[in-house]
């Protein structure tokens, strides 16, 4: 009735406006306002609008109308300006229903939701989404650093979300003498079952399950070999000696005691040994640098220092990194995101050890002292730069 009286009987008493309901404070001034505005520091509950925001500033439509060719600020008055403006130009149809659409991705999200079934679950709750886009979306509200694994087909570029998109585009360029190359390590594999397998290495997919312990596997290979644990099983015999094994690999690795086969070489000293295994062992007495205590993940990418190996890749600009906590960081590059803020002054970081050495601004600490002198800095580089006065090239790594 209030629509029709024009009665407006709640009267903020915050901004002084009125209202037909009593749910102004609550939305606009009780709610928390966690994504400031970059610009003007206007904070916003939500970071699609602190975006939404931004844009007024900068005075860029992205938003446009691919019906008459009009720009918006966001895709929420897009949307308005198409309901109200171009009611007739829907020209997805479901074949299913007869509904339409003004955009082929709206059309096949409603296929999805309505006629396919098809929910892409989080792997931390039990929240479900029709859009692999939404999923990923939601998965960085319980990892902020959450990178959303691509396929890029190495031979036109094109982009996939999923494995079975990628490979069935896959299944177009390739033909029987042609191998499939891995676009994050570049290994070139013969057969699609294989390459799927190696797939999952990088995405950490295991859709196979043991019925017996629940453990998962990337592979149905690796399933089979580990239901002999459970079985007992040990079809690979040694030709040589009464011993049998679970797999043919520790086989091939036995077989080398009686042939006298050592077909890994350290690259340090060039001895040889039977297995990879052993020969990792070794490499860790040359790596002195090295900590014993240090886990296995810093170990193998300390290797990397010295194999130039680096398998993480950008998928927007094609760089290389050793490890994916750098790949985290230069992922900021693109998306512009400074998670580390400053709680003396208004700046934010992309990287954790920049919010450190500015921190030293307000705090005064200079860690960094010349030994000769015994002036002090608050960053190693400056040191470095101080000793040249000096006539000092010592190693100041340490």
């Amino acid at each position: 009735m209030r629509q029709h009286t024009g009665e407006r009987p709640y009267k903020c008493d915050i901004c002084q406006k009125t209202f037909t309901l009593r749910t102004h404070v609550n939305y606009v001034h009780n709610r928390v306002a966690c994504h400031p505005c970059k610009i003007c520091g206007r904070p916003f509950k939500h970071k699609t609008d602190a975006k939404y925001h931004e844009d007024v500033h900068n005075s860029t439509k992205g938003h446009k109308c691919e019906i008459c060719g009009k720009s918006y600020f966001s895709k929420y008055y897009l949307k308005i300006h198409i309901s109200r403006d171009h009611a007739d130009n829907r020209k997805f149809e479901c074949k299913k229903c007869d509904k339409r659409y003004y955009y082929e991705r709206e059309l096949e999200l409603h296929n999805n939701k309505a006629h396919l079934g098809v929910n892409f679950k989080c792997p931390d709750c039990d929240k479900t989404y029709i859009d692999l886009h939404y999923l990923n979306a939601h998965r960085r509200t319980h990892e902020p650093d959450y990178i959303p694994k691509v396929y890029t087909c190495g031979h036109c570029r094109t982009k996939y979300t999923s494995m079975a998109g990628y490979t069935k585009h896959l299944k177009t360029h390739s033909s029987k003498d042609q191998c499939l190359v891995c676009d994050t390590c570049g290994k070139r594999i013969s057969s699609m079952a294989s390459f799927q397998n190696h797939l999952r290495i990088h995405s950490g997919e295991k859709p196979f399950k043991c019925t017996t312990c629940d453990k998962a596997f990337s592979s149905k290979s690796i399933l089979v070999t580990h239901l002999r644990v459970h079985t007992k099983e040990k079809p690979y015999k040694c030709e040589h000696c009464s011993k049998s094994f679970t797999q043919r690999g520790t086989l091939t690795i036995h077989l080398r005691q009686h042939t006298g086969e050592r077909p890994y070489t350290c690259h340090i000293c060039s001895k040889c040994f039977a297995s990879k295994m052993i020969l990792r062992s070794h490499i860790k007495a040359h790596l002195k640098s090295v900590d014993k205590g240090a886990p296995l993940k810093s170990f193998k990418n300390h290797l990397r220092i010295h194999s130039g190996e680096k398998p993480f890749k950008c998928n927007v600009c094609d760089k290389r990194f050793t490890m994916k906590e750098r790949l985290v960081e230069h992922i900021r590059v693109h998306t512009k995101e400074k998670p580390y803020a400053c709680t003396v002054c208004p700046k934010r970081f992309t990287q954790r050890g920049s919010l450190t050495i500015h921190l030293r601004q307000h705090t005064g600490e200079r860690p960094y002292e010349c030994r000769i002198c015994k002036k002090t800095f608050a960053v190693k580089t400056m040191l470095v730069t101080h000793m040249k006065v000096h006539n000092v090239c010592s190693d100041l790594s340490k």
